[in-house]
C-alpha cells in the first residue's frame, strides 16, 4: 500500500528528484517498516559509507510531554532528561519498553495515565562503543 500511494509522489515531484525520491522511500521505510522495502530499491541506493550501513532498531518509553518535544525536533531528537534521570536508556525491544511505559509513564497522574513506546534507528557502530546489559529477565535488555 505504501508504495502505490509514493509513486506518484515521485514521478509528479518537481526539481530535486533525488531529494523527492529520498523522502518517498523514508516514507514507505515509516509506513511499512524497512523489511517491506522492495529488494531491487535496497540493491539501487547509493551505497553508504563505510561503517554507517548497518543500524540496531532500539526503543524508549515516553509520556506524552516528552513525544511532544521528539515531534517539535522534527522526530530527530530526545529532550534532555529530567534531573531524576541520571542516564539515558534505550532498550533492544518493544516488549520491555511497552512494560516501562505501562508501569511508569502509564500510571502516573503527570502523563494523564498514557505511556508511548519511541522506536528509533541508530548506527551500529556507533553502539559498538558500549556494551548490553541485561536487567532482570532475558528480555530486560538496554544500552
Amino acid at each position: 500500500m505504501g508504495m502505490v500511494l509514493t509513486i506518484p509522489i515521485i514521478f509528479c515531484g518537481l526539481g530535486d528528484r533525488d531529494t523527492t525520491c529520498a523522502i518517498a522511500g523514508g516514507i514507505v521505510a515509516i509506513s511499512i517498516g524497512v523489511e517491506g522495502i522492495p529488494t531491487a530499491w535496497l540493491q539501487a541506493r547509493e551505497p553508504l559509507p563505510n561503517g554507517y550501513r548497518e543500524t540496531i532498531t532500539l526503543f524508549r518509553p515516553t509520556g506524552p510531554k516528552k513525544l511532544a518535544l521528539i515531534k517539535e525536533s522534527g522526530d530527530r531528537h530526545f529532550p534532555p532528561r529530567l534531573l531524576e534521570q541520571p542516564i539515558f536508556y534505550p532498550v533492544l525491544n518493544e516488549e520491555y519498553a511497552a512494560q516501562i511505559a505501562r508501569s511508569w509513564n502509564a500510571a502516573s497522574t503527570d502523563t494523564g495515565y498514557i505511556g508511548y513506546v519511541t522506536r528509533f534507528q541508530v548506527c551500529a557502530k556507533f553502539l559498538s562503543r558500549y556494551s548490553i546489559k541485561t536487567v532482570g529477565g532475558s528480555i530486560h535488555q538496554e544500552y
